[in-house]
């Protein structure tokens, strides 16, 4: 288990290095619409992640917190499509209410991608 967790904290920070910038010629609202798109990728990372953790023999974590996981997914996800100018804050937020939703023990498993993702928000020029 923490060879998996390993590898994953290991992707996530390879993965959030190599997010692109955006091409200079594009309007204010678009450039912040790529950078969300990029934050959206770190979320389904996440995602990705309690799927898997889930289907592990044993399981990582329980199908209850994989189906926790994927609706506040969902969630953030519409909230940041909602409000394009404000994805940062949206992303912040959803990534703050993870802690609050998960039982610490499974926060911990996910804490690695959480706080890579909260990385690129806090860097992200948009």
């Amino acid at each position: 288990m923490k060879r998996l967790i390993l590898a994953l904290a290991l992707s996530l920070s390879f993965g959030c290095a190599l997010h692109p910038s955006a091409p200079p010629n594009l309007t204010p609202q678009v450039t912040a619409q790529f950078y969300s798109t990029y934050a959206i990728k770190d979320l389904d990372v996440i995602r990705d992640f309690a799927n898997d953790a889930a289907r592990t023999t044993p399981p990582i974590i329980s199908k209850a917190t994989l189906l926790m996981i994927v609706n506040w997914h969902e969630s953030t996800v519409k909230i940041i499509h909602a409000a394009p100018d404000g994805w940062k804050a949206a992303a912040a937020a959803g990534l703050d209410q993870l802690k609050t939703l998960l039982a610490p023990a499974d926060y911990a498993k996910f804490k690695a991608a959480i706080d890579a993702a909260k990385t690129y928000i806090s860097e992200v020029q948009s």
